[in-house]
């Protein structure tokens, strides 16, 4: 039984953490990158390594962070590579395109879109089977095919 995401509700830091574990087998550890001071900021530190935020204050041990693959498309590029890189074996395909004029109404879910919106979106193929995943972004809709392809239902 696939797993089923709230994707809408998720922060972005959730979307990447989602991301990271079920496509890129990615395991929450210690970071032990170096710290630097953040811009504009007396009060506060940065991990050079993986970006976490934290302050003066507090201990500079922390919890690497996942990559950002829902907003930076830099990282949403690694995924597109691991993901390419699987399909021979999954038989599955995976191609994205945009941006695309959105209908004016979705007859899958029923719901109406703003006349001369865009969105991107990724089509994968399993089975004989085209689907098509729609975002605002290339990086979330990479993301969202990316989590379906590997069996993450996404409401």
């Amino acid at each position: 039984m696939s797993e089923r995401v709230k994707w809408d509700e998720l922060t972005p830091e959730q979307r990447d953490r989602l991301v990271a574990e079920k496509v890129m087998g990615w395991e929450a550890k210690e970071c032990n990158g170096a710290i630097g001071e953040k811009p504009n900021s007396p009060d506060g530190w940065y991990c050079l390594e993986c970006g976490y935020d934290g302050g003066w204050g507090s201990s500079t041990k922390h919890e690497g962070m996942p990559p950002h693959y829902s907003t930076e498309m830099n990282d949403t590029w690694k995924l597109v590579e691991k993901m390419t890189s699987r399909m021979g074996y999954q038989d599955i395909t995976f191609e994205w395109h945009g941006p695309l004029f959105k209908p004016e109404h979705n007859y899958l879910t029923q719901e109406g879109y703003p006349l001369g919106t865009t969105c991107w979106y990724v089509i994968i193929v399993h089975d004989g089977l085209r689907e098509f995943i729609c975002a605002d972004t290339p990086q979330e809709s990479i993301c969202k095919a990316a989590l379906k392809a590997v069996g993450v239902e996404l409401e």
